[in-house]
């Protein structure tokens, strides 16, 4: 498993939580036409990389911004197979963190109860399904785990956070095809300039409900993303150490 340090993807991290509270605001702003996030790449980037994190020398601020870096603000809305997947990889962050010991453990499972407050808004479940059912079985399965590992302060205080979790409401109007089927990467290059103003000027139309200016502006920006030059695929994670502007 590879190491990293808090600082490292700091920089990196900042400016795609910016960009993810943006979007959360183009959702609102678009209410109930808009489609579902692409939520299983937003969450398996951020897993990914906290699970190379080592937590022990941290503060706990130092630890709460690593998670506001990785995850951003709460998805507003995901479909079920993304929502599934965040249930899958937070049990396996949680039971990770269950079983490191002393020091580690407590800011590890300080770290996973940052992450419970990651927990998409709405969810599109298919019909029939309870949105209940999930969230339940992860808290069983940390149940007996905490068992098995033997239960700590810091286990208790991650089970007693989970049992007051809400499972997200229902969204409405299920997709026809997986929320998932977006093709998405990342220009390896930066935005230019105007780019990041239009970014602003999308947050300020987004406050004003103004739905057709952002999906102009939107459009625009994307558009000169699929003209950058080959991009990387959004799990595309480099090495630990590595300046992301080697990466380039």
């Amino acid at each position: 498993m590879r190491k990293s340090t808090l600082g490292s993807w700091d920089g990196m991290w900042r400016a795609r939580a910016l960009l993810a509270a943006m979007g959360v605001g183009v959702v609102c702003a678009l209410g109930g036409s808009a489609n579902a996030e692409n939520c299983k790449l937003h969450y398996a980037e951020a897993f990914q990389i906290i699970t190379t994190q080592r937590f022990a020398e941290h503060s706990p601020t130092a630890i709460k911004q690593t998670v506001d870096n990785l995850f951003g603000p709460r998805q507003v809305v995901c479909g079920e197979i993304g929502y599934k997947f965040f249930l899958t990889e937070l049990g396996n962050q949680a039971g990770a963190a269950m079983r490191h010991k002393g020091s580690e453990q407590e800011a590890q499972l300080l770290a996973t109860r940052e992450i419970l407050n990651r927990f998409p808004l709405q969810v599109r479940f298919s019909h029939g399904v309870d949105p209940r059912a999930g969230l339940n079985q992860l808290r069983s399965n940390l149940g007996v785990l905490s068992t098995e590992v033997g239960v700590t302060p810091s286990i208790t205080a991650l089970l007693d956070a989970l049992a007051k979790i809400a499972p997200p409401r229902l969204a409405p109007k299920p997709l026809p095809k997986s929320d998932d089927a977006i093709p998405v990467t990342v220009p390896r290059v930066p935005l230019p300039a105007w780019a990041v103003i239009s970014l602003y000027e999308i947050r300020d139309h987004a406050a004003r409900k103004e739905s057709d200016a952002i999906t102009t502006k939107s459009n625009l920006i994307l558009d000169w993303v699929s003209r950058a030059g080959p991009g990387a695929l959004p799990l595309a994670i480099p090495a630990a150490g590595t300046s992301p502007a080697k990466q380039m």
